[in-house]
C-alpha cells in the first residue's frame, strides 16, 4: 500500500496552525548559538552535550554568512575541544564532504577552511525549516 505524502503547508492548513515566522539567519545569530552552547557547558559540564562537529559547522557557516575566511585554528577554537580532537573532527568533516581546506598562499603554515556548496545548502535548508525558538539549543 502506497503511503500518502502531505506537504507541511497542507498539514498546517488542516490543523489551523500557522507556519513559524522566518528569521533572518546571519553570522551574529549563529555566534549567539555558539555562545549559548558555551553557557550550557558551563552550567552542565562540557561532556554532557559535547558536539564539536556541530560547533565547527556553525562557525564555518557564520564565517560564510559574513563573507569571511576562517582558519583551521579559528575553527578548532570554536569547537571548544582540545586541538587534536578538533583536527580529527575537521579531517572527518572534510572526508565526509562538509568542509574543504585550501592552503594560504601567503603563509605556508595556515589553511583556510570553507563549507562545501552542498554543506552550505544543507545548513541553509536546516535553518529555513527549524522553528526560530529552537535555534539556540
Amino acid at each position: 500500500m502506497k503511503k500518502a505524502v502531505i506537504s507541511a503547508e497542507a498539514l498546517l492548513a488542516q490543523t489551523g496552525e500557522t507556519a513559524p515566522a522566518k528569521v533572518n539567519i546571519d553570522g551574529c545569530l549563529i555566534r549567539r548559538m555558539l555562545r549559548a552552547r558555551r553557557s550550557r557547558e558551563q552550567q552542565f559540564g562540557p561532556n554532557l552535550f559535547a558536539d564539536p562537529a556541530w560547533d565547527i559547522l556553525l562557525e564555518a557557516y557564520a564565517a560564510e554568512l559574513e563573507q569571511q575566511r576562517i582558519s583551521v585554528t579559528a575553527l578548532s577554537e570554536a569547537s571548544a575541544v582540545p586541538p587534536t580532537t578538533a583536527l580529527r573532527w575537521l579531517s572527518k568533516l572534510e572526508e565526509d564532504g562538509w568542509l574543504r581546506r585550501k592552503a594560504d598562499p601567503y603563509d605556508g603554515r595556515r589553511f583556510w577552511v570553507a563549507l562545501t556548496e552542498q554543506a552550505s545548502v544543507q545548513l541553509r535548508t536546516y535553518f529555513d525549516n527549524v522553528e526560530p525558538g529552537l535555534f539556540l539549543v
